[in-house]
């Protein structure tokens, strides 16, 4: 995508001198400046802010691939299903700075526990014992991100490395109440949480038994669960496929958590590095499969 003229400044004398220049040559220079000062920059007068509003595609769709190589198609195709229509549910802009923000807040969101026999190293963890339940998650609650679709969304993945003798594993969400010996799903009456279960491919609730829902996991494996925020349902992914929707929910401050009885060894993804399911691809061309789930939850 090249600049776009503006022809309406070369038909008056720039106050702000940069503005003299070609508008190729001020957009692409404008590349170089990181996304906070571009921003930041807007500020300077009111015809600088109005060029960079004339360029906001170009410079924002620029960035986006600068930082997120692999959205480099998405974007493309939501330029072709946008064509002629108001622009995406939120601007290039929008969703470069929420997914930024979301980024940068994931950065200093670390894995935690209470519970004993548990080896923690940046986004890997390893449970070295067995218990009735034992559980890690992020010190954070998740937070949303938009994306080209306009959509806001929560999400992480776990990367099972190794599920240990009986898989006997779950990996879901739960609320601040939810105590830390228990697998996702299992507790009872004491905090909120759901999970999809590594040993039968049960989606459990707060209950100890489960309902049928998808195929048991290993090795191997990458699960994904994420929040729609617009339809308020929790959504699991498989190796870079839609699974379906699990439960329906208001609470929006859910903690990315996996629980486990045995030895086991898992992988975080907290979106510091791309998703093996891409969001912005199925939201564009998939969503009809999220509104049928919804409607079956």
């Amino acid at each position: 995508m090249e600049p776009h003229t503006r022809d309406k400044y070369h038909h008056e004398e720039p106050s702000f001198w940069v503005l003299a220049f070609p508008t190729e040559v001020i957009a692409n220079i404008v590349l170089h400046l990181d996304p906070k000062s571009i921003l930041q920059s807007a500020q300077i007068c009111k015809q600088w802010n109005h060029f960079l509003q004339s360029q906001e595609d170009f410079i924002w769709r620029s960035k986006m691939i600068e930082y997120w190589p692999e959205m480099e198609q998405s974007i493309k195709i939501a330029s072709k299903q946008y064509a002629g229509k108001k622009r995406f549910g939120s601007s290039l802009k929008q969703v470069f700075v929420s997914k930024f923000m979301w980024n940068l807040s994931n950065s200093s969101m670390r894995m935690t526990t209470t519970e004993e026999d548990w080896e923690i190293k940046g986004n890997s963890v390893c449970y070295s014992s067995f218990s009735d339940g034992s559980v890690v998650r992020t010190s954070k609650p998740w937070t949303p991100f938009t994306l080209l679709s306009g959509h806001k969304v929560s999400y992480f993945e776990v990367e099972v490395e190794d599920p240990g003798q009986d898989s006997g594993f779950g990996i879901g969400i739960g609320d601040h109440q939810t105590p830390f010996n228990t697998i996702p799903g299992w507790n009872r009456g004491e905090g909120y949480t759901c999970g999809y279960h590594a040993d039968n491919g049960l989606k459990y609730f707060n209950m100890g038994n489960g309902k049928n829902f998808s195929e048991p996991y290993g090795k191997g494996d990458t699960i994904g669960c994420g929040f729609d925020h617009e339809s308020l349902t929790i959504f699991f992914t498989r190796n870079g496929s839609f699974i379906g929707c699990a439960f329906k929910s208001q609470n929006r401050k859910f903690y990315p958590m996996m629980g486990t009885l045995e030895q086991c060894k898992m992988k975080f993804n907290l979106g510091l590095s791309p998703f093996v399911f891409n969001l912005d691809m199925f939201y564009l061309k998939e969503l009809d499969k999220l509104k049928a789930s919804v409607a079956r939850t």
